[in-house]
């Protein structure tokens, strides 16, 4: 069926080419700026085709699969010529380009079974002379330089889980794009660097030795270098690793020295441990393995300890059981977190299963005009929601000043003052906004700078452990069946536990974190009313 003629893929395509040369064009050999020129070059019709196949799922495409509203025999011809365009296609390749019943029939023709799994038919096929089977001996064409194109399409959007897709969205006017001036160029200086951040985007590190390499090249904040500690993280038994991560700063202390401990070497991993103390999601775990070893050794380990948060008992009757226990209020039934929501909002207050999207979300709009200030490379075009590194501890390195004053303007103003100005402008780290904006005035000073300063320095992998609820302020009153009942009538931080359910090191970093800083924390210890006491 033909669907409706449409230009626009192919101006997205051209677009996207053009985003991707300002980023890398020092990167591409000659060969490739030939093709991306003859791309360039191509007339309305052959460029809408060539931007659907490559939007396209499957590598190869049959003529039946291209009945789009345009000439397609005139564009496959012109692609052709221009070698944009291949037909060599494996047999493997063009039996999966068929369907089901296409095999069927092909194995009937070839008085072969026609019985049993997609798999069975495939291989009675595969091998076999594609002549007298009308089924499968339809001309094929596949895109002949992919892997150039998602290339392009990788340098356009650098720094971002957004791809092309995000351009038809902004059709829709759904996307509004920030106003910055760019600051042009890419970080990757050649070739081994690009092919190195490839293999690392798309998990295909070949070693170690490779994924070290990729730390010590690729630059400081770039998504390919966050991939790549992610692949040494997980070769955590390698000595090797372990000191590499740690020698660059990656929070994996207590790992390299359990990995001592093991090896019988209390010592070294005493030293380590004390090394480590600065590193502040890593210091529970410091602290266990420290305790061991200083005990091996005869020695005396002093617990930084960690201050704990006010607790609450609250008893609610049980639920169903489904992928996890749900709890009654009134007569709905609600996840742990949900129904403490529920039950708050029965006495007015109103509070928001917050976590993480919604700090990052307040993060993107106090910090907005920040994300734009000119730092060399982190803003190589105009169609982004944030700079390259953006959620990483570059961030506040490569801005210290900037984000130094807003944080003390933070903390004596709070968030308010600085929504002036958002236009609606889609930016990195944003989430609900809409859920967001309303509460804004409700949330005080000292709790959003405590919470942005920590995402801020160390990087969006630190909202890990965030308290579930934010509580808004309202009247205090008393929660029925808690122990204590009385609310406060300011707004506080809220962590949600379910029988059985412990509270993770990032958990117990962060209401340390909190506390310390004056932020009134609690942690409600949900009970069914078989426990009321």
């Amino acid at each position: 069926m033909s669907t409706p003629r449409s230009p626009h893929p192919g101006a997205d395509l051209r677009l996207v080419l053009a985003l991707g040369r300002e980023v890398g064009d020092h990167l591409l050999t000659a060969g490739e700026r030939v093709v991306l020129a003859r791309i360039d070059a191509l007339w309305e019709e052959p460029l809408e085709l060539l931007a659907r196949m490559v939007r396209r799922k499957g590598p190869i495409f049959r003529r039946s699969d291209l009945d789009y509203a345009l000439d397609v025999s005139s564009s496959l011809a012109g692609l052709e010529e221009l070698e944009l365009l291949s037909t060599v296609a494996s047999d493997a390749e063009r039996l999966a380009a068929v369907t089901a019943d296409a095999l069927r029939l092909a194995c009937r023709t070839s008085n072969l079974p026609s019985t049993g799994r997609r798999a069975e038919l495939e291989a009675r096929l595969r091998g076999r002379s594609w002549r007298g089977l009308p089924e499968l001996g339809e001309r094929v064409w596949r895109v002949a330089s992919p892997g150039l194109l998602a290339r392009m399409e990788a340098l356009a959007f650098p720094d971002s889980w957004l791809d092309a897709d995000v351009l038809v969205v902004e059709r829709l006017g759904r996307v509004t794009w920030p106003r910055y001036t760019p600051t042009g160029g890419g970080q990757l200086p050649d070739r081994r660097c690009l092919r190195l951040w490839e293999r690392a985007l798309t998990g295909q590190l070949e070693s170690l030795g490779e994924a070290i390499l990729a730390l010590d090249v690729l630059p400081v904040g770039d998504r390919g270098r966050r991939r790549a500690a992610q692949f040494v993280m997980e070769h955590t038994d390698s000595e090797e690793g372990l000191e590499c991560l740690n020698t660059r700063r990656f929070p994996v202390t207590a790992a390299w020295a359990r990995r001592l401990e093991e090896q019988g070497r209390h010592a070294e991993a005493l030293k380590v441990c004390l090394e480590g103390r600065g590193f502040r999601a890593d210091r529970p775990a410091i602290d266990r393995v420290a305790r061991r070893v200083a005990k091996a050794l005869g020695a005396s380990w002093q617990s930084a300890g960690l201050v704990e948060p006010a607790v609450r008992y609250v008893t609610l009757p049980t639920g169903a059981r489904e992928a996890r226990q749900l709890w009654k209020v009134d007569l709905d039934e609600y996840v742990v977190e949900h129904a403490c929501a529920a039950r708050l909002r029965e006495l007015g207050r109103r509070a928001i299963h917050g976590e993480n999207w919604f700090w990052t979300t307040l993060f993107a709009l106090v910090f907005r005009d920040i994300y734009w200030l000119p730092v060399a490379g982190q803003l190589p075009h105009a169609r982004l929601h944030g700079p390259r590194d953006l959620g990483t501890e570059s961030f506040y390195l490569n801005r210290k000043e900037a984000c130094d004053r807003r944080l003390s303007a933070l903390a004596e103003l709070g968030p308010a003052p600085f929504l002036s100005g958002w236009d609606g402008e889609w930016l990195g780290g944003m989430s609900r906004v809409e859920e967001v904006l309303p509460v804004i005035h409700e949330l005080g000073a000292a709790m959003c700078c405590a919470v942005l300063e920590r995402l801020c320095k160390e990087g969006w992998s630190a909202a890990r452990g965030l308290p579930d609820l934010v509580v808004l302020a309202g009247p205090p009153g008393r929660l029925p069946d808690a122990v204590p009942p009385s609310l406060p009538e300011f707004a506080f931080l809220c962590e949600v536990k379910a029988p059985g359910d412990t509270r993770s090191d990032a958990q117990r970093v962060w209401h340390d974190h909190l506390v310390v800083r004056g932020i009134h924390v609690e942690l409600w210890v949900v009970r069914p009313e078989s426990m009321r006491q």
